[in-house]
């Protein structure tokens, strides 16, 4: 194949082995028969009360110290809410980054905190 040809030559004009064709197809998910996941369940903005962690991450400053922390969490009731830490709560913040045990699936409380902020307790 020449050097000058599409595949070896990128827009500034450096040769390299440079592919115009789109990536591998996806995998397929590693659920029994290719099953894929339910419906997404629905967003509880209001919500009070016992859930388990579903998801969350953790904002830092650019200090490297954190800022605040987000919970998404699956109620009884199979719904979505919304949780914050706040980032002076070092024992949840302590347990949401430390490795030390999954934070997923783990129990807690979502109550009101000021305002009309949701924040989550660890139970």
């Amino acid at each position: 194949m020449p050097r000058s040809h599409p595949i070896w030559a990128n827009r500034r004009g450096h040769n390299g082995p440079y592919s115009s064709r789109s990536s591998p197809a996806p995998r397929r998910s590693g659920r029994a028969g290719g099953q894929r996941r339910g419906a997404v369940p629905p967003l509880d903005r209001t919500y009070e009360g016992p859930a388990t962690i579903e998801s969350y991450t953790v904002h830092y400053g650019r200090d490297g110290s954190p800022k605040s922390g987000v919970i998404v969490a699956l109620t009884p009731s199979g719904s979505r809410t919304l949780a914050g830490v706040a980032g002076d709560d070092a024992a949840m913040i302590t347990f949401l980054t430390d490795g030390m045990h999954e934070p997923v699936c783990s129990a807690g409380n979502v109550t009101r905190g000021d305002g009309d902020l949701s924040m989550w307790v660890r139970g």
